[in-house]
């Protein structure tokens, strides 16, 4: 679901509940060039829920979520603002 068809949604119905969009926490990760391990001690996800994530068995909800929205828009603005200096 796009932007567009969001916000048209709500201008039809702005009562409906929206759908969650999609996230793609493997693609989220694969961007940072960081392995499952590295990827989810930066960030304090255990390395079994990152896992769960990517392989979809289960999804990320709540502040899960927006962390994963955040570094997905702007990586080096998540890592600055956790005061992670590397990436390696």
């Amino acid at each position: 679901m796009t932007d567009m068809d969001i916000a048209a949604q709500v201008a039809s119905n702005p009562d409906a509940a929206l759908l969650p969009v999609e996230i793609d926490v493997k693609a989220i990760r694969a961007t940072s060039n960081l392995s499952q391990v590295k990827f989810a001690r930066m960030f304090g996800i255990k390395p079994a829920t990152l896992r769960n994530w990517e392989q979809g068995r289960t999804t990320p909800e709540g502040p899960a979520r927006a962390l994963l929205t955040i570094i997905k828009n702007d990586p080096e603005a998540a890592f600055k603002a956790l005061q992670i200096t590397t990436r390696s």
